[in-house]
């Protein structure tokens, strides 16, 4: 997560995991890291719109994004949206490219290509050797999580102490910078 506010980032974290072992509270802890946030509160879930998603992935330029609950489920049509919305997103973030837009008279506009890293939470892995390729898999298993522990990170997250890191690490990494060039 700290990569991603160091500019672009060409793959996705992916935490696989069943239900209940805790994904997206571990999920909403690396998050938290650009302000406090809650598992029932992260930026955007697999059920938005690929629209919708590759928008975010494009506004969050050189942060982290959560799109949460990757889990196609229900009709033929519901798990085929899902899946087509995982691939565009996930792969736009690998290549560093979006989709070419048009408007109606043909002129060209702007892509959205995904500007940070995603990090995205679900109980199975995207279809595609080359897409899974493109992602960190983190397995998480019921017992993987400390409560005790992750209690005391929430609580320093909800303080605002994971923001007031990355915030330190970046005030480091700019004074630095002029040295690098």
């Amino acid at each position: 997560a700290w990569r991603a506010a160091l500019g672009p980032v060409d793959w996705s974290v992916f935490l696989l995991g069943s239900t209940g072992c805790r994904k997206s509270t571990v999920a909403a802890l690396v998050q938290s890291l650009w302000g406090p946030v809650t598992w029932d509160s992260l930026p955007e879930s697999w059920e938005s719109t690929p629209n919708a998603l590759e928008a975010a992935a494009h506004l969050a330029k050189d942060a982290l994004l959560t799109i949460d609950d990757y889990r196609p489920r229900g009709s033929r049509y519901e798990r085929d949206r899902i899946a087509v919305a995982a691939d565009r997103v996930l792969r736009s973030a690998a290549n560093g490219a979006g989709r070419g837009r048009c408007t109606i008279d043909g002129s060209r506009i702007g892509t959205r290509r995904a500007r940070g890293l995603i990090l995205t939470t679900g109980e199975e892995l995207p279809e595609g050797a080359s897409l899974v390729a493109r992602m960190l898999v983190v397995d998480v298993r019921p017992r993987d999580v400390d409560l005790d522990a992750l209690s005391e990170a929430q609580r320093d997250a909800a303080a605002g102490a994971y923001a007031r890191a990355l915030g330190s690490f970046l005030r480091s990494e700019a004074a630095g910078y002029g040295a690098r060039l």
